[in-house]
Order: structure tokens, then C-alpha cells, then sequence
């Protein structure tokens, strides 16, 4: 596949030059370059307008049936939540289920 040039480079630009954009680049910029450090490729972006819903239950699932195969590379931003917390009720008692926060979390997919 031909590689495709980019018409604007995060780092060619300052907030003052490109708004809004600079903020969600300077993230994404960031995220790519941690994927890049620790496993030495580069890695691309896709969307996903159909089953946007059924990936996150497929991360959710293999981070509690498969931990092994996910590996939580990093969180993104510090002072957000890296956790959720609900509960379940029921007659006898109140329990409290702790989870990964998908959302707020870079995950890599071992195999």
C-alpha cells in the first residue's frame, strides 16, 4: 500500500495557528509515540461508525475473560478517571464493582 502524505503535521503548527485541532493532535501525537517507543512500529488511526459500541464491549469482555491478551499501555490524562465504579443490589447486601476505565486508557492487544 502507497503511503499518503499528510497535509498538516501536529508539530508544524502552534495553538495559535490551528485552534481546537492542536489539542486533540497534541494527544494523539503523544499516544502514537508511546505505541512507537515501546513496540517499535508505527501505528495508525481508524474510525469505526457502525460498531463503535460493540468494540468497547469486546475490549470490556477480553480485559475480564482474557487479561492476558490486553496489556494497558498507559493512561491518557492524569486527573481523569481510570476506573468505574457500580453497584449491584440485591436483598442481602450492596456490592461495589470496580473496573478499568475504557475511555481514559491506551490498550494494546498482545497477539
Amino acid at each position: 500500500m502507497q503511503k499518503t502524505p499528510y497535509l498538516i503535521h501536529f508539530n508544524e503548527k502552534d495553538r495559535e495557528e490551528i485552534g481546537s485541532y492542536y489539542d486533540f493532535g497534541y494527544v494523539v501525537s503523544n499516544l502514537k509515540k508511546a505505541l512507537s517507543n515501546k513496540y517499535g512500529t508505527d501505528f495508525h488511526l481508524y474510525g469505526d461508525d457502525e460498531t463503535s459500541n460493540e468494540i468497547w464491549e469486546v475490549l470490556e469482555e477480553d480485559l475480564e475473560i482474557h487479561p492476558e491478551k490486553v496489556e494497558a499501555v498507559t493512561h491518557v490524562f492524569d486527573g481523569l478517571e481510570t476506573r468505574t465504579i457500580s453497584s449491584n443490589h440485591n436483598q442481602d447486601q450492596l456490592e461495589f464493582i470496580i473496573k478499568p476505565r475504557l475511555t481514559n486508557t491506551l490498550y494494546y492487544y498482545t497477539e
